[in-house]
């Protein structure tokens, strides 16, 4: 199995969820003693009502949810270090810097603290403290301050992921690869904006 940019980042606990859900139930008018009303909506409302959570920075808004009921255990790495998961080689893949997609199409240059929890849940506030302190005294409009953003955030957002995923695999006795693609040389766009080795940007090969 080949996984591009991560492995188990997209999925979620409870507690992501319910943010996610609770800020949808919120949008749509709906509360805990008229929630039912769900059932009934339409398919065209409720992508109507979702269009302002995936409005801007939707990075991992959604995904699969570890309720103990869908899906067993607490997370996917239990799953694997368990072999209760598919036994296959792996070749995991994340771009050198995957946030400057972002950077660029989103204007993702701050990692406020609603993304924060959003991404992150109870380690929301303890990413967001690392990564500002090592911005600490960079100009934000520079060059370096681009570079350093897109780099902190690619590792915690996607990289820290694969590697937990690849270590958990590991010791499970899969065999794993793991590799960075780092090519940006001609990552341009339609019009012109050079793109560093961004999510999406492995593609090519």
């Amino acid at each position: 199995a080949v996984l591009l940019s991560g492995g188990v980042q997209c999925l979620r606990d409870r507690k992501t969820a319910q943010a996610v859900g609770g800020q949808f139930m919120k949008d749509a008018g709906l509360t805990k003693d008229n929630a039912k009303e769900l059932l009934k909506m339409p398919w065209e409302e409720i992508v109507e009502r979702q269009k302002k959570i995936f409005a801007g920075l939707n990075l991992h808004t959604v995904g699969a949810v570890f309720d103990g009921e869908n899906f067993e255990g607490r997370n996917a790495l239990d799953i694997v270090l368990n072999k209760t998961g598919n036994n296959v080689p792996l070749m995991i893949l994340t771009n050198r810097d995957e946030i400057d997609l972002y950077w660029h199409v989103y204007g993702f240059h701050e990692l406020e603290q609603t993304t924060a929890e959003r991404l992150f849940g109870d380690y929301g506030k303890l990413v967001k403290s690392d990564i500002e302190e090592k911005l600490a005294g960079l100009d934000k409009e520079s060059e370096e301050y681009h570079r350093a953003f897109v780099f902190w955030t690619t590792e915690y957002i996607y990289r820290a992921g694969a590697v937990q995923f690849a270590a958990a695999a590991a010791d499970a006795g899969q065999p794993v690869y793991v590799c960075r693609n780092d090519w940006e040389k001609d990552n341009c766009d339609a019009n012109g904006t050079k793109y560093l080795a961004c999510h999406g940007s492995e593609s090519q090969f």
